[in-house]
């Protein structure tokens, strides 16, 4: 797994809020989704709180690949932060490997709040390896994806999303 993490071409956050829960009838309709969907993959983030596909239904989700050492990722945590405040769920995946410590220094001095998922070898093949860092994808309440961009998305971009 590190050679792939290596391998990514360029390159912000942590900071866990358990998902709220969700109605049975956005779970099944997430469920349903059949094309351009949400991978099924169990995401768990660093305070142990799972999100599946399911779990995160009914919601906007935004899903960001990045890494403490990549200054392009920690510049969008703003950006971010907006976006959550507006309403979207947002799921960080980590793709380096910081310690536990580092980590939690890292999420406070850039006042991350939202759930940190350390990659794992299932994460990252569900995401095809993103080729470079930060890769954001942001799924509707429907659980179907509708934005992607690998590297820095310019600021407002996914705020239509959100609405």
């Amino acid at each position: 797994m590190r050679a792939a993490l290596v391998a990514l071409a360029a390159c912000g956050g942590h900071a866990a809020a358990p998902a709220k829960p969700v109605e049975n009838h956005a779970a099944a309709k997430v469920a349903a989704c059949t094309e351009n969907c949400m991978p099924q993959v169990v995401l768990v983030d660093t305070t142990g709180t799972k999100y599946t596909r399911e779990s995160l239904g009914g919601r906007v989700v935004i899903v960001n690949f990045w890494a403490t050492w990549c200054k392009p990722c920690q510049k969008q945590i703003p950006a971010l932060l907006k976006l959550k405040a507006q309403g979207a769920t947002i799921i960080s995946i980590l793709t380096d490997s910081p310690s536990d410590g580092e980590l939690a220094d890292f999420v406070k001095d850039n006042d991350v709040a939202y759930p940190v998922v350390r990659a794992n070898s299932d994460i990252l093949t569900a995401w095809q390896y993103p080729q470079a860092l930060p890769a954001t994808f942001v799924y509707d309440r429907d659980g179907k994806q509708v934005y992607t961009r690998v590297g820095p998305f310019p600021e407002g971009t996914l705020d239509v999303y959100v609405h």
